[in-house]
């Protein structure tokens, strides 16, 4: 069968296999995509644990000494969420 030069356009094969290659594609881009989303997620909390930790360091260095030595373990709501956070204390000097 010949073309004829006055036909022009995709054969169904070509369609299909182009609709192929572009749902590789945004399947790719889509998982990147979920992928930053979760990475943004665990970055966010990760930030805002440092910062609960940073506030604790601060209150027990304002403290007593003896608040260094000791175990403690509490809750602390921050950006809308709870806390959970534990002091394991330092071992004292022999």
């Amino acid at each position: 069968m010949t073309r004829n030069p006055k036909d022009r356009g995709f054969t169904l094969i070509e369609v299909v296999v182009a609709l192929a290659i572009v749902a590789i594609g945004m399947l790719a881009v889509f998982k990147t995509i979920g992928d930053t989303v979760n990475n943004v997620d665990e970055l966010r909390d990760r930030s805002l644990a440092e910062w609960i930790a940073d506030n604790r360091i601060t209150e027990i260095r304002i403290s007593r000494r003896d608040a260094l030595r000791r175990r403690d373990r509490g809750e602390v709501d921050y950006a809308g969420r709870k806390w959970h956070w534990r002091h394991e204390g330092i071992p004292r000097r022999r």
